[in-house]
């Protein structure tokens, strides 16, 4: 049983130093049982959806490079030619492909340059779509689905994507957004909301929560945490469910 208690703001406990504290405030929140739609608020970093770098599979001797730094190719298209300096392979020219269509980020080798085995030739990326791989708390996992809607703006530039693969063993999301303008990636982490749809929960106001984390007392003693998963307009989708319940009593945290 969940009981609601209250202190006065202005109350002071003593420590064993003789020092005042403030005693914690108890509020008493309503809660919410319903169904309603739901988006989550996520953040996390753009990646190519595509990139690669290509590398020599043996010793080889450059003899011709093609694409320079920044230059957009399509599949297939030639990229360098080498000749392969091992044992039978001695002078055979082999070609370079682009695996995918894309722009060159970077060319490591120039013509007549030597290059070992394994060590890079050219770096190739394709941005007109971006990655996102987040960490997701469990019960957020538990109502993500395969190509729910995703949106963002970042600066002017509207980004539209949905939600590619759901692993719910290591609680990630992968994401995958349309670059329609075509921008790299940015330094700083970018905000998305996933739109979940009509969702069955319960549901505490957002302006109860600080950092999406608030406490509940059990018996006046007892304590635990609740975390809000979600939005849905002025309501926190809240976990863990507590569908028994209308009212909490919750540390505040304007104190």
């Amino acid at each position: 049983m969940i009981m609601a208690s209250c202190w006065d703001n202005n109350q002071k406990q003593t420590t064993t130093s003789g020092e005042n504290i403030p005693r914690t405030i108890i509020d008493t929140v309503k809660i919410v049982h319903a169904i309603l739609s739901v988006k989550i608020p996520v953040k996390g970093y753009l990646d190519y959806w595509k990139k690669k770098t290509l590398l020599a599979a043996d010793t080889s001797q450059i003899i011709s490079v093609l694409v320079e730094d920044g230059q957009k190719v399509a599949k297939n298209d030639y990229l360098l030619s080498l000749w392969q300096l091992y044992k039978s392979k001695e002078f055979t020219p082999v070609d370079i492909r682009a695996p995918f269509p894309g722009v060159i980020e970077k060319v490591y080798v120039k013509i007549r340059s030597r290059i070992g085995k394994n060590k890079p030739l050219l770096r190739i990326y394709n941005h007109d779509f971006f990655s996102m791989k987040i960490k997701m708390h469990q019960d957020q996992i538990k109502i993500l689905r395969k190509n729910q809607i995703v949106v963002s703006t970042v600066q002017e530039f509207k980004l539209d994507g949905f939600v590619e693969s759901v692993d719910r063993r290591s609680n990630t999301v992968n994401l995958r957004l349309k670059n329609n303008d075509q921008m790299l990636p940015k330094e700083n982490m970018v905000k998305f909301d996933i739109n979940c749809g009509n969702v069955k929960g319960d549901f505490i106001l957002s302006k109860d929560f600080k950092n999406d984390k608030i406490i509940a007392y059990i018996d006046n003693e007892s304590s635990f945490e609740i975390s809000a998963i979600g939005i849905s307009d002025s309501l926190s989708l809240i976990s863990p469910k507590l569908p028994h319940l209308s009212k909490l009593s919750v540390v505040s945290h304007n104190y």
